[in-house]
């Protein structure tokens, strides 16, 4: 199974109970671009918080959640207006990162999402990583 259906799946969760209508059934959709980030244990912590900082610099609400039960494993989501970043660590490899970025469709958010917009916001999420000691990222478009 491709790596970013299994995000989904992970994420569809989340994105159904907030049940909105006319809502993108992001399980059958293929991320506009990925940022893969490698974490070393001891800078899980330190990631998360820069996840945080990058999400309120640049307008996103950022939850990052466990998931049980061995507490290794999280999901990520930070969405704004026009786009929503959805990632996890689980199941394969717990060091690294998946975070998907795609077109937000809710009703509300009709207006078109360029492409280069979503790779300046991959650029801007590298570039926020780069001084983390344990922390390695590589971007992956479309």
């Amino acid at each position: 199974m491709k790596r970013y259906v299994r995000i989904l799946l992970i994420v569809a969760g989340f994105l159904l109970g907030a049940g909105d209508a006319g809502a993108v059934d992001y399980t059958t959709v293929a991320p506009l671009g990925m940022v893969i980030v490698t974490v070393d244990r001891p800078s899980r912590e330190q990631f998360f918080e820069k996840l945080k900082e990058f999400a309120g610099e640049n307008e996103f609400t950022c939850g990052i959640d466990v998931v049980p039960p061995d507490k290794e494993s999280f999901i990520i989501q930070m969405y704004r207006r026009d786009m929503m970043i959805m990632g996890t660590n689980w199941p394969d490899d717990l060091a690294e990162f998946h975070l998907g970025f795609y077109k937000n469709d809710h009703v509300s958010h009709l207006e078109p999402l360029p492409q280069a917009k979503v790779d300046a916001v991959m650029a801007a999420l590298q570039e926020s990583l780069r001084h983390l000691k344990g922390v390695t990222s590589e971007i992956r478009p479309r």
